[in-house]
């Protein structure tokens, strides 16, 4: 049954435990018990005087309308007045894109999704006290807070207050710390070693300062200049600069203190071209730019070294008496100390063109310096000045005026002692190239004294293999494996072919050297020729070899006279050790017959080792020669 109510007449009765009243305003109002609990306004808006109860739905479930436009409350999200749940996501979709909370594992997080990328943004994602940003879809991490407050950026555990992840793996990252009460950016590895970090900008500036953003010390322009109290290149405008440049033309590298030019400021210059040699410029100048004045280096505040205005190194002294470079122990109000010093030779008492070393013990005396001192000097001894020899000199004990010449080291590698040129004939030693000595004195040459032992003097070698030695036993000189021989030459002073060991005969004709067409001194060596009578009592010796050292003297013979030696047998000769020996007639040698030494004895065999055999058949035995 249908029933309609008409409200037109203000109250509308009829219906038990309902009253219903109509106002002027065209308000429906619905009332129990005397009380409004519904009123529906002439615009149709519904009011209620209570809250309303439902005696179906959930608890604290969130009024909806479903499918069928039922209003009904669900268990999935509830409300409880304060806190907004459920049992599932919340969320929302909007145009494919969704947004929604979710809790799960022991995190809560907010979770994104356009349809290609999914990401999760909350607590617990990655471990438990950290906050991360997650791309599910890729399984990034964009960045983490972890439980100290670490910020890592791509990476979930952060090595550092700021830890931002550059490599794949982690394996490169720029940390941003406080090591050593020091705000320190550094490029470093995933273990936080140190790695090569890199910045790059159109300029890179250098502020310091306490308040503010500081200011201003150095910067990297474009271009590449590095410039420290200035800001732009080749403008020198403070107190002090540093320039590290590098443009087409080359680069520079430029310290400049004191004025505000190049002209007039202590700068340090170093210009590099591409076309033209590099250059060093070190300079000081006054404040005006009229005067240069030295360069000092000091340690610990003490002057170590300078170089003066006039170009002079000092170490260890600031008192150059007149030398281009001195190394003192130090200097005492107008004392120079022992030290070392280089010169041009007319400051150093010197002649000629050079340089001179010195090795100081200064000494001042009223003010007058007392020279003493040994020098090493370099000077030209040929007036093109291609000759230089080395000379060495040592101040005379008993003198106080320059140091005297005491050897030389010339040109062509001859040392000389005691004289100034080669030459056999001035007194002095001269040791050659060639490894020959020259001795050249009034009184004795040489003094060998052993001291301690008795033994070898002197070992002669040839090849490294020992000869023969001088050796002393007692007061005895024994003169070993070898013996006493002269220089002869042939009647016509020409070659002929010897055997070692040829018994050779005295001729009356003495031998001859010249030098300049003039016969040298000669008093006792004379011409011989083999021997060619049997029995020869003008026997002289045996022929040793000719002298293929002299390329002067070129045919002249040694020839053996006392001493070990081995001598010519003929063919088919023989000889016993013990047997004395004489001429053959013939060069050989044969045994002389009976056991008494005569004029005509030449030798006694000392073995009957064969030594060599000559392509004739006659041979060689050991032998000590009698006094021929």
């Amino acid at each position: 049954m249908a029933s309609t109510i008409n409200a037109d007449d203000g109250v509308i009765s009829g219906i038990a435990g309902v009253k219903t009243t109509a106002d002027s305003t065209g308000a429906l109002n619905i009332q129990t018990n005397g009380t409004t609990a519904i009123s529906i306004s002439a615009t149709q808006a519904v009011s209620l005087t209570n809250s309303p109860t439902f005696t179906g739905g959930t608890a604290n479930g969130v009024l909806f309308l479903n499918a069928s436009k039922v209003a009904t409350s669900g268990t999935a999200l509830v409300f409880d007045g304060t806190n907004l749940s459920g049992t599932g996501s919340i969320g929302t979709t909007i145009a494919s894109k969704t947004a929604q909370f979710d809790a799960a594992g022991g995190s809560i997080y907010a979770s994104f999704a356009d349809g290609t990328k999914t990401w999760r943004f909350g607590a617990g994602i990655q471990s438990a006290g950290t906050v991360s940003l997650y791309n599910v879809t890729n399984a990034v991490t964009a960045f983490t807070v972890d439980a100290t407050g670490n910020l890592g950026i791509g990476t979930a555990s952060p090595l550092s207050p700021l830890d931002i992840v550059v490599g794949a793996s982690g394996a490169r990252r720029v940390l941003v710390n406080y090591d050593d009460s020091i705000i320190t950016i550094k490029g470093a590895s995933n273990t936080a070693a140190p790695e090569t970090l890199r910045i790059i900008a159109d300029n890179i500036r250098f502020n310091t300062g306490t308040t503010g953003s500081g200011t201003e010390r150095a910067r990297i322009t474009a271009a590449g200049e590095f410039l420290v109290g200035t800001t732009s290149a080749n403008t020198f405008s403070g107190y002090s600069t540093v320039q590290l440049g590098q443009s087409t033309s080359g680069s520079i590298i430029n310290f400049q203190g004191g004025a505000t030019s190049t002209s007039s400021a202590a700068h340090i210059r170093l210009d590099c071209s591409a076309t033209t040699v590099s250059s060093l410029t070190i300079e000081t100048r006054n404040q005006a730019g009229t005067a240069s004045t030295p360069i000092i280096f000091k340690t610990q505040e003490t002057e170590r070294v300078r170089i003066t205005a006039g170009g002079d190194l000092l170490v260890g002294t600031t008192l150059n008496n007149s030398y281009k470079a001195h190394i003192a122990a130090g200097d005492v109000g107008n004392t120079v100390l022992d030290g070392l010093a280089i010169s041009n030779l007319s400051n150093a008492g010197g002649s000629g063109t050079g340089v001179r070393l010195l090795f100081k013990l200064a000494k001042f005396e009223t003010a007058v310096e007392n020279r003493k001192f040994a020098a090493i000097e370099a000077i030209s001894t040929a007036s093109n000045g291609e000759a230089i020899a080395l000379s060495f000199y040592v101040q005379n004990s008993a003198s106080a005026g320059n140091p005297v010449e005491r050897a030389r080291l010339t040109s062509g590698g001859i040392f000389l002692v005691g004289k100034t040129s080669s030459n056999i004939l001035a007194a002095g030693v001269e040791l050659q190239t060639g490894g020959d000595a020259y001795f050249t004195a009034p009184g004795p040459l040489q003094y060998l004294n052993r001291t301690g032992t008795d033994g070898t003097l002197v070992e002669f070698r040839q090849d490294n293999t020992t000869e023969g030695s001088i050796s002393v036993s007692g007061t005895t000189v024994s003169y070993n494996g070898g013996h006493l021989s002269r220089w002869s030459q042939m009647a016509d002073n020409t070659r002929i072919p010897l055997l070692k060991g040829t018994v050779m005969t005295n001729l009356d004709q003495m031998a001859i050297w010249e030098k300049d067409g003039q016969p040298l001194p000669n008093e006792q060596l004379n011409c011989m020729k083999v021997s060619d009578v049997e029995g020869d009592v003008n026997v002289a010796g045996v022929f040793v070899n000719w002298d293929n050292d002299d390329d002067v003297f070129t045919n002249d013979m040694n020839i053996a006279m006392t001493g070990d030696m081995i001598i010519r047998i003929a063919q088919g000769v023989v000889v016993q050790r013990g047997e004395l020996l004489m001429s053959a007639g013939d060069g050989t040698a044969k045994p002389q017959g009976d056991d008494i030494i005569r004029s005509k004895t030449v030798a006694k065999v000392t073995s009957n080792h064969v030594t060599c055999t000559y392509d004739d058949g006659s041979y060689c035995v050991p032998c000590v020669l009698t006094a021929c």
